[in-house]
């Protein structure tokens, strides 16, 4: 085992008092951060001493401690005690005093109680942490969770997401008013089709779509969020001819295995290359010649929206050209080997429509936009939120545009949206 293994590992045993633990197994992974930075993690799993003859490698038996700590910073990223069992005695809090447990939790991340993050919900033996700055939420937001068994033990400990940088905050005064946005507002109203199992039918309705306003009310950023870096294409594929033999599906592995080398030497993820406009080409070929074989009637009815890295592979975004405006838009996606740029596997999400298949057709749609939107209206909602804003590099503030109600396009009703 590498030298910097092993010290990660006595550190980690130390911390958490595991001296009734033995290592059963680890292994190293990686991942992009939004800030585009390679993350490089330890994950361990500890048993207890008493199972030393544990053979079943699909299960963890009660008890076992999963760990995981970046390596650089050496913070924990997560400790779970499965099964809610631990027989690790270090770690104990009075669950009464949260202010002991949120010193604990202030030294273990590196984080601030009350400028990057506060208590959001507890429940029985548990605690939720939130990210805010100034008071606001922040998209994408930071979460920790911990929770304690009945003698205070810890039992389970996690940190989801990034916290901010004070430097990466763009402090302002929230000036934003629904009255100010509402031609933005107007312009997020969608008709789409919702299917009704009560009623065996699809009914039309109008729903207000998710965006984020930037603080000035003139320019926006998309509901959607952080994405993998994406070099958008916009290409409809077409073909002359199926193309044979048949497609062939391939296994394809996720988890990329990661060198101890790698990891210490901080290599950037691959997911962080570009896309050259020669591997762009190879892709589209190898697309062209996936969808002739495997949607041989489909010429000109798909288009390729997206090529990003991922997972060790290279993955198109495919969707139809014309579907109708529903709550699931049928789309592929394609993996590519990044040596041989042929596609390998892919995912349909044509499973989702089933539900829409034995519906009665959607009613005659009576209600306008402008009788729609004059109607939701009312019931617009706008919350001030911190905003990552990749362009800029840092967290902006934004007003959350929202609606929790839609409009029946045919009677007009308006109900909480289900």
């Amino acid at each position: 085992m590498d030298k910097r293994i092993e010290d990660l590992i006595e550190l980690t045993k130390g911390k958490y008092g595991l001296d009734r633990y033995y290592l059963h197994n680890w292994d190293l992974y990686r991942s992009i951060t939004i800030f585009n930075k390679t993350e490089y993690i330890l994950s361990m799993e500890w048993f207890p001493n008493h199972l030393k003859e544990w053979n079943d490698e699909d299960y963890s038996p009660k008890g076992t401690a999963s760990i995981e700590i970046d390596i650089h910073s050496k913070k924990t990223r997560s400790v779970i005690f499965v099964g809610g069992v631990s027989y690790a005695e270090k770690i104990r809090f009075d669950v009464n005093e949260k202010k002991e447990i949120i010193r604990w939790m202030e030294k273990e991340t590196g984080l601030n109680y009350g400028e990057q993050f506060e208590i959001w919900k507890e429940e029985e033996r548990e605690i939720h942490f939130k990210e805010y700055i100034n008071g606001f939420d922040v998209s994408p937001s930071g979460y920790m969770e911990c929770h304690f068994d009945e003698e205070g033990r810890l039992t389970f400990f996690s940190v989801i997401g990034e916290f901010h940088l004070e430097n990466l905050v763009h402090e302002e005064t929230y000036t934003l008013t629904l009255e100010q946005v509402e031609s933005l507002a107007r312009e997020q109203l969608r008709l789409i089709e919702l299917p009704n199992m009560e009623e065996d039918r699809i009914v039309p309705a109008y729903l207000i779509e998710e965006i984020w306003i930037k603080n000035d009310g003139l320019h926006t950023l998309p509901f959607e969020g952080l994405e993998k870096s994406r070099w958008e294409m916009n290409t409809v594929i077409e073909w002359n001819q199926t193309i044979s033999p048949p497609f062939q599906r391939k296994k394809i592995t996720l988890t990329e295995g990661v060198t101890p080398d790698q990891a210490f030497q901080c290599e950037p993820h691959p997911g962080l290359d570009s896309i050259t406009d020669e591997e762009r080409q190879k892709c589209m070929a190898a697309i062209r010649e996936f969808l002739s074989q495997e949607y041989a009637k489909d010429s000109g009815k798909w288009i390729v929206k997206s090529l990003y890295r991922d997972n060790g592979y290279i993955q198109a975004a495919i969707h139809l050209v014309e579907q109708k405006e529903r709550v699931f838009k049928r789309k592929l996606k394609v993996f590519i080997d990044r040596n041989t740029y042929k596609a390998v596997n892919y995912l349909d999400n044509k499973w989702l429509f089933h539900e829409y298949m034995d519906l009665r057709e959607s009613e005659e749609i009576k209600i306008t936009y402008e009788q729609a939107f004059e109607k939701i209206k009312p019931f617009l909602e706008l919350t001030p939120c911190y905003v990552y804003d990749v362009e800029q590099g840092g967290y902006i503030l934004c007003g959350k545009l929202d609606c929790h109600y839609e409009v029946n396009a045919h009677t007009g009703n308006v109900k909480p949206i289900d």
